[in-house]
């Protein structure tokens, strides 16, 4: 899995270029749960890019969940974020809690990592998951809604004001 990390690094240099083919992005408003996200995200051989713009949000009301995949992310901006170990859909407790400040890079490589996240302030990231594990993840009923053109401006003005040409 560490093979993820260095697939990050290599797109990460791209990012640049890829950020620029805007019509390959796709949009996302989450906000079934806190802390909500403005997503773009886009396949990139055989995984997926995500921009993130995070919004604040309170760290008991951030959703504290695992992911279906591994995941590397590189923070811009700063957050706190808890972190556990445990199989299935029962939160495990708490085991860590970090404040990642800008520049940061985390991954999250086993299946029963838990996280959440919980910025003070808008926060944004760059995030890369790779193929998806065979483990139960919570799922949310709530239809999310595509990112209107204004939005994906202001994720994409983030972006590039970490990821420049």
């Amino acid at each position: 899995m560490t093979d993820l990390i260095s697939d990050f690094l290599h797109a990460e240099e791209l990012l640049p270029e890829l950020i620029a083919e805007r019509d390959a992005w796709e949009g996302l408003f989450v906000d079934y749960h806190e802390p909500f996200v403005e997503r773009l995200w886009r396949t990139y051989e055989d995984k997926r890019l995500y921009l993130h713009l995070i919004h604040p949000c309170e760290r008991k009301k951030a959703l504290f969940h695992p992911h279906k995949w591994g995941s590397v992310v590189r923070v811009h901006g700063s957050y706190g974020m808890d972190m556990g170990y445990g199989e299935g859909l029962t939160p495990p407790p708490v085991s860590s809690t970090f404040h990642l400040g800008s520049g940061s890079l985390y991954a999250m490589l086993d299946p029963n990592m838990w996280h959440s996240v919980f910025p003070d302030d808008f926060s944004f990231s760059f995030m890369m998951s790779g193929p998806t594990w065979d483990r139960p993840a919570p799922k949310s009923t709530k239809m999310l809604s595509t990112l209107s053109s204004a939005r994906r401006n202001t994720v994409f003005e983030y972006a590039e004001r970490f990821y420049k040409k």
